[in-house]
């Protein structure tokens, strides 16, 4: 994504979608959902360091002129997520200096010391408010029993509608 961003600096915001995911509905339509949304990220299943201390990525974040403690640190799960120009650039800036962790604590992480805009999907997190009111997104990471490959499962809800991502 950094490298996309830095050869296309012109978009207000930026999707990052991964290749295991699929949507039975219309992209256009789920795009146009976020479109009056000015959140600088956007992602699922955002927590704090309380909600999860086993988790093995929490220790890989290293941060340049940045005394880190655990109430700092936050993590998501980017199967889907959307990042504002100014949040990639912030990260871009922090990565230079030498910032670094895997993308899934340290993005959010950065975002939340620098006081950006974040929002949850599905509301899950107690901390981050959800996108809409009347939407939500479930995300889920499964194994395929057949491939032993990981598959993402994204359940997407509006005003009872539901759609499978697979």
């Amino acid at each position: 994504m950094l490298d996309f961003y830095l050869k296309h600096t012109g978009y207000d915001y930026y999707w990052l979608i991964e290749y295991d995911v699929r949507f039975n509905g219309d992209w256009k339509n789920y795009f146009e959902f976020f479109a009056d949304k000015d959140d600088d990220f956007i992602s699922a299943h955002i927590g704090d360091f309380s909600g999860d201390t086993r988790w093995t990525r929490w220790k890989e974040i290293e941060l340049v002129n940045i005394k880190l403690n655990h109430k700092m640190l936050l993590r998501s799960f980017n199967p889907i997520c959307r990042i504002s120009n100014r949040a990639l650039a912030l990260g871009h800036e922090r990565c230079k200096l030498g910032d670094r962790g895997h993308y899934e604590v340290l993005l959010p992480t950065l975002f939340k010391y620098f006081k950006l805009k974040i929002s949850d999907f599905g509301g899950m997190a107690n901390i981050y408010t959800k996108a809409d009111p009347d939407f939500s997104i479930r995300i889920i990471r499964m194994m395929n029993a057949q491939t032993n490959v990981p598959t993402v499962i994204v359940l997407h809800i509006r005003k009872k509608a539901w759609h499978c991502l697979i």
